[in-house]
C-alpha cells in the first residue's frame, strides 16, 4: 500500500494544474462579458442622450422607452435561461453576439435619420439579444469546473459588470464628440464581432 506522503505532492500538482485550467476557462468568459456589457451600456446610454440633447425629447418619453425596453429584457431573460439549458452557453452566447452586430448598425441608421421610433426599436432588439446573453455568460462562469468559490466568481462577475458599464456611460459623450453619434454604434458593432470570436473559440469544459 502506497504511503500517504507519496500522495501529497501528486494532489498538490493536480490542484495547481486544476487552478490554472480554471483561470484559463473563466478568463475568456469574463472578457466577453465585460465587452458585451460595455457595448450594451454604451449604445443604450447613447440612445437616451441623443433623444434628449439632439431630438429634444422629454424625460417622460425617455423613461417610457426605458420601461418598454426593460419589459422586453425581462421576458427575454426568462426564455433565454431556458434556451441556455437546452442549447448550451457557448451556442447561445455566440448567436446573441452575432445578432447584435446588425442590431448596432440599425441603431446607427436610426441616429443618422434622427428617427425616434427607430431608436426605440433598437432598444427593444438590443434587450431581446441581451436577455439570453447574460444567462449564458453567468451560467458558464458558475458551471466551469474548478476550485474558485462560487461567491468569488459572482463577485468578479458583478464587479466586471459595474465597472465596464460605468466606464461606457462616462465615455458616450466623448466618443460621440470624436466619432459622431453613428460612430458610437459602429464601434459597438466592431466590439461585438470580437465578443463573437471570443465565445466561439472558448474551450469546451464549461459546457
Amino acid at each position: 500500500m502506497m504511503p500517504p506522503t507519496v500522495m501529497i505532492p501528486k494532489a498538490s500538482a493536480n490542484s495547481s494544474v486544476h487552478s490554472g485550467a480554471t483561470r484559463h476557462a473563466l478568463l475568456p468568459w469574463y472578457i466577453a462579458h465585460g465587452l458585451a456589457v460595455f457595448t450594451s451600456s454604451l449604445t443604450s446610454n447613447a440612445v437616451y442622450f441623443f433623444a434628449g440633447y439632439e431630438l429634444h425629447k422629454s424625460v417622460q418619453v425617455r423613461l417610457g422607452m426605458a420601461a418598454g425596453a426593460g419589459l422586453v429584457y425581462c421576458l427575454a431573460a426568462i426564455f433565454g435561461g431556458r434556451l441556455v439549458d437546452t442549447m448550451g452557453q457557448r451556442r447561445i452566447g455566440s448567436y446573441m453576439a452575432l445578432v447584435c452586430i446588425p442590431v448596432f448598425f440599425l441603431g446607427a441608421g436610426a441616429v443618422i435619420f434622427r428617427n425616434l421610433p427607430g431608436l426605440f426599436f433598437f432598444l427593444l432588439l438590443l434587450n431581446l439579444c441581451a436577455g439570453p446573453l447574460w444567462p449564458a455568460i453567468e451560467s458558464a462562469i458558475t458551471r466551469c469546473p474548478g476550485k474558485m468559490p462560487l461567491s468569488r466568481r459572482m463577485a468578479l462577475y458583478n464587479l466586471n459588470w459595474s465597472i465596464t458599464g460605468f466606464i461606457a456611460a462616462c465615455m458616450v459623450g466623448t466618443l460621440a464628440h470624436w466619432l459622431s453619434w453613428p460612430g458610437v454604434f459602429i464601434v459597438a458593432a466592431m466590439i461585438s464581432v470580437l465578443v463573437w470570436i471570443i465565445v466561439v473559440r472558448l474551450p469546451a469544459p464549461c459546457f
